[in-house]
């Protein structure tokens, strides 16, 4: 459910409830430079019947993903599904939106799903190498994939988890989440080509570290906070890290 309050009394304005019996979940939202109400996470019940006011976006055959955007005043209208084939898993974890109004999503994938289709009509179907790979990608206003990008870990049973995407005033994307069970930071121009990149420290498949509430601030400067996980230990908030980003001051 999406539940929207008046801050000013503490009123509930309204409320947008989708889903069904599976596993359901809203992982992110955010308002876009159109004004209308995004949100994104998994879906298990269907995505025709799931969501009210929706009459297309037939669903795939497991858990998919979804980019859903509700009116200003809480009614449907329009949503992207990332379609989960036979016993496939897709989770679009966190979504962004650039300088352009185009939105940029980050999250994982097990298995194989249809991302949509390209700007020249064609589907776009990804394939994880690994038991989980992160996906990132953009799609336009219209909700059309512009590109897409997958990275798969080197353990063969490694969760690998894109976390959170945000955007730089110089329309330039950073993204944050977990590979190879170790932290990574990316940045990535708006083409979805990479800058550079940041990887914690090598870890073993015991361990968890994840890159997690990643955060801009002032001067170019970015903000994270690290969860991390030790044998015995499951998701203990560590350490906070805070670096620069000189080529967007």
């Amino acid at each position: 459910f999406i539940y929207v309050y008046d801050l000013n009394t503490g009123s509930r304005l309204w409320t947008y409830t989708a889903g069904g019996a599976g596993s359901d979940y809203v992982t992110s939202i955010n308002i876009s430079p159109r004004g209308t109400v995004f949100a994104s996470g998994q879906i298990e019940t269907g995505g025709t019947t799931a969501f009210p006011g929706n009459t297309g976006n037939p669903a795939g055959m497991g858990l998919d993903g979804y980019i859903l955007e509700l009116t200003p005043s809480g009614t449907f209208n329009s949503l992207i599904l990332v379609q989960a084939q036979f016993l496939s898993n897709a989770f679009v974890n966190d979504l962004a939106f650039d300088l352009n109004g185009n939105t940029i999503f980050t999250g994982f994938l097990g298995g194989t799903a249809l991302f949509g289709n390209s700007t020249s009509g064609t589907p776009v179907i990804r394939t994880a190498v690994r038991n989980f790979d992160v996906v990132t990608g953009k799609y336009s206003p219209s909700g059309v994939i512009q590109w897409l990008n997958s990275y798969s870990g080197n353990f063969g049973l490694s969760d690998d988890m894109g976390g959170q995407v945000i955007v730089n005033r110089c329309n330039e994307i950073l993204e944050s989440g977990r590979l190879d069970n170790r932290l990574y930071i990316r940045k990535l121009n708006n083409n979805g080509s990479l800058r550079w990149n940041i990887d914690g420290p090598p870890n073993n498949q015991n361990v968890n570290d994840t890159a997690l509430r990643f955060k801009l601030i002032n001067n170019g400067e970015w903000i994270m906070q690290v969860f991390a996980t030790t044998p015995g230990q499951f998701w203990v908030p560590s350490l906070v890290i805070k670096g620069s980003d000189p080529t967007c001051p």
